[in-house]
């Protein structure tokens, strides 16, 4: 992993933290650690208590690991908006480097119910009955790639506008703002002003699903049966434009009608998107449903396992598990073949599970594998490795390793 590291420029970013050696190491390691741990130990700072196995703290630059305690120390000194602009910057490289574009994004968001006597805020679980205090951490996701690009932690009580408009700006500024297309999201933002705003504003195509209150039945069902067409799947679809509280002009709404039980239904799907037809925007948010793979793969990450719910140590944490995520999902990009969809979870095992000889000579850190059982698939990506890096313009030394050369080698 640590070619991708080094390809995202991962040291100079810990450099936005704006924070001094911690028991006499450096941040790079620490950052390193925090992202390692989330990769090998499913986000537990518990686990590495007593952890033997030496090539963990040698990834991160370090002889031995620090305690568990060392790593909630560190969390504590961070502050909220170094935290976020780590997470931008982080993920701004992973949009040069081709991985993530941007064109079209999923939005959600995730509560994390929390069980502990510290009052913070509270909502309504969403999947259980019960009020709970907690936290909200709403994710941006590149539909094309599926990973992420980016979070932000906030109390419960928020307004959809409140979250949206900030999430949107900070996600323009990642991608840019001639990248940014459209966005896809579930009902709780399809609110009148903050689709106004994207429309008027952002200039963004928005795709939504309709609140389904019984005067937007009725409104549905006042369509004409001839003004519908069937799709492939049997589905009937038509369209009308429609008024929206707090929405200057009018948006469109797709109206879906099926039958179930031998009773007539509908639902619907708000939009500004007048040039796409009705098959892809539906299509484009059957999408959507891909974060929740996504919060699928964060959570063998640890991304319900945050340290503390002060929101400073929570978004630097989560923040390491998304630059985790991208950097396994790089690794998987390269290797492609019928891995290319594979979960990180199988990625990590089918790739990352091995034992290698690791011995440093002079200026140069040796790597050997003996009978890799994929050492056909990565013998092409880390053979003269070195020459490749620097034809990407990136530095072959690394900071962390007394910047030293990586090789690699199959026997």
């Amino acid at each position: 992993m640590i070619p991708y590291y080094l390809q995202i420029g991962l040291s100079e970013r810990v450099g936005i933290l704006g924070l001094e050696k911690e028991e006499g190491i450096p941040t790079i390691s620490s950052i390193l650690g925090l992202i390692n741990i989330s990769i090998f130990e499913e986000g537990n700072i518990s686990n590495i208590d007593g952890l033997k196995d030496k090539g963990f703290p040698a990834l991160c630059g370090l002889g031995k690991l620090p305690d568990p305690s060392f790593f909630y120390r560190f969390l504590q000194g961070v502050k909220t908006t170094g935290a976020e602009r780590f997470i931008i910057d982080c993920s701004k490289k992973f949009v040069e480097t081709g991985l993530n574009i941007g064109r079209v994004i999923n939005l959600d968001g995730k509560f994390l119910g929390y069980f502990g006597k510290k009052k913070i805020g509270k909502t309504k679980h969403p999947t259980r009955n019960i009020v709970l205090p907690g936290l909200n951490v709403f994710v941006v996701q590149d539909q094309e790639s599926r990973n992420p690009i980016f979070l932000r932690v906030k109390y419960p009580g928020l307004k959809a506008i409140d979250v949206g408009i900030p999430l949107l700006e900070r996600t323009i500024e990642i991608v840019g703002e001639w990248h940014l297309e459209k966005v896809i999201w579930d009902r709780w933002f399809s609110v009148g002003a903050l689709l106004d705003y994207l429309d008027k504003h952002l200039n963004l195509k928005y795709v939504t699903i309709l609140r389904l209150h019984q005067n937007r039945i009725e409104e549905m069902k006042e369509i004409p049966v001839l003004e519908f067409r069937t799709m492939a799947d049997g589905r009937q679809v038509a369209f009308k434009n429609t008024d929206l509280r707090n929405y200057r002009g009018k948006p469109k709404l797709i109206v879906i009608r099926f039958e179930e039980d031998e009773e007539e239904k509908y639902y619907g799907y708000l939009t500004n998107d007048t040039t796409s037809t009705e098959e892809t925007i539906i299509e484009e948010y059957d999408h959507r449903w891909r974060i929740e793979c996504l919060f699928k793969e964060l959570e063998f990450l640890g991304f319900g396992k945050i340290p503390s719910t002060e929101l400073n140590q929570a978004t630097m944490s989560l923040g390491t598990k998304l630059v985790a995520c991208n950097i396994l999902s790089s690794l998987r990009r390269d290797i492609g073949r019928k891995y290319a969809s594979r979960e990180l979870r199988g990625i990590l095992k089918e790739f990352l599970r091995e034992q290698a000889f690791v011995k440093a000579e002079g200026r140069t850190v040796h790597v050997t594998f003996y009978g890799h059982r994929h050492e056909d698939i990565l013998r092409p990506l880390f053979s003269n490795l070195n020459q490749r890096l620097i034809e990407k313009g990136i530095d072959e030394r690394i900071p962390w390793l007394g910047y030293r050369r990586l090789e690699f080698h199959f026997n």
